[in-house]
């Protein structure tokens, strides 16, 4: 119902999405993540299923409808600006090792794990391994609208571990991100379930994957750090955050990027 509203308010037509109460908080999150955090809805006491018809009628006539009266014919409330955000290549803190932690893990800047301070020498480094300029923009990723530059890939490569030398790799999944058809805006889906990032060519072996025994297994700085990449650009870039926008009931965490094993296939081949 959401997701139907968003594409009628987009197209300039009002709309009114009917919640069940106990899916409020599911429907706010999902509106973020559309983009739309201030998408009309109308509240459906209790829920349908377990009300009888007489119930459900006094419900909806006490509230349901005044909702979508108020949704069909009120200007939603204009979202809430955010702190102004740091611009390219701006030093955002400086500070010992524990001390930048603590900051970016205070800011929601990390998984909450140690990261890599993305000091600008570190950040540089990864740029020489991309033709590209820093500030070229990718794509604008939901929900949180904002753009994905090759400098902010740059930066979320050093934080989360990788090698310099894995930036091309790093480019090309936050293509995919930012493709319309991937479709960034649903990730964080009910059970959390996460992006699985395969990776194949002489790559593999020129970087170090492991792509043979515990191809899944952490403990390799490759399949590792660039799976964990994936994740820190979905919070600091594409905004998912819990208990805001990542809609994950149970969640999950972060995947090992797996590598094929490219000598099996040839030979199975």
């Amino acid at each position: 119902m959401v997701r139907a509203s968003a594409a009628a308010e987009r197209a300039g037509v009002p709309s009114a999405s009917l919640v069940c109460e106990g899916f409020l908080g599911q429907a706010a999150t999902t509106a973020s993540g559309l983009g739309l955090p201030a998408l009309p809805s109308a509240v459906v006491p209790g829920h349908v299923d377990v009300q009888t018809p007489e119930e459900l009628d006094r419900n909806v006539v006490a509230m349901t409808v005044d909702g979508v009266i108020r949704s069909l014919t009120e200007a939603p409330a204009p979202p809430r600006r955010g702190p102004a955000e740091p611009e390219l290549a701006d030093v955002v803190f400086e500070g010992a090792l524990d001390e930048v932690n603590r900051f970016f893990y205070e800011n929601e800047w990390s998984d909450g794990l140690p990261i890599v301070p993305p000091t600008a020498e570190r950040v540089r480094e990864f740029l020489r391994f991309t033709e590209r300029a820093p500030e070229e923009e990718l794509g604008v990723l939901l929900p949180d609208r904002r753009s994905a530059t090759i400098w902010s890939i740059a930066v979320n490569g050093v934080m989360a571990g990788c090698r310099p030398e894995y930036m091309p790799i790093l480019v090309a999944l936050i293509e995919a991100m930012a493709d319309p058809a991937y479709g960034v805006e649903h990730s964080g889906n009910t059970p959390g379930a996460e992006t699985l990032i395969v990776v194949n060519g002489p790559l593999i072996a020129e970087l170090g994957f492991n792509f043979e025994q515990g191809a899944l297994r952490d403990g390799i700085q490759a399949n590792a750090t660039i799976g964990r990449f994936w994740r820190l650009y979905l919070r600091n870039v594409a905004g998912f955050l819990p208990h805001r926008t990542d809609k994950g009931t149970f969640g999950n965490t972060w995947r090992v990027a797996l590598a094929e094993n490219e000598p099996v296939i040839r030979r199975l081949g």
